[in-house]
């Protein structure tokens, strides 16, 4: 018996934190349309070529290392600021 396994694309940090912060833009953005967060989720994750599930994965690699989850959140902060910057977002 042969059994094929799909490969998930692992995602780096760069390509999660932006995810992150993109998601949660999505989720105050649409917070009084639940099919519109959904939509807009999905095309996050297609926009950076990975899945909610690799994402998943990714914040559970994390595991429960409070130097890598403080990094991570400072490098979102960061690029929060950026976009804010940039006029991205208001």
């Amino acid at each position: 018996m042969i059994i094929f396994a799909c490969s998930q694309k692992k995602i780096n940090e760069e390509t999660a934190i932006k995810v992150y912060v993109e998601n949660i833009i999505v989720e105050e953005k649409y917070s009084s349309a639940p099919d519109s967060i959904k939509y807009y989720k999905n095309k996050v994750f297609a926009k950076y070529n990975t899945t909610e599930e690799g994402f998943r994965e990714f914040l559970l690699s994390l595991d429960n290392n409070t130097e890598r989850w403080n990094n991570f959140f400072r490098k979102a902060d960061t690029y929060l600021i950026e976009l804010k910057t940039n006029r991205v977002i208001d």
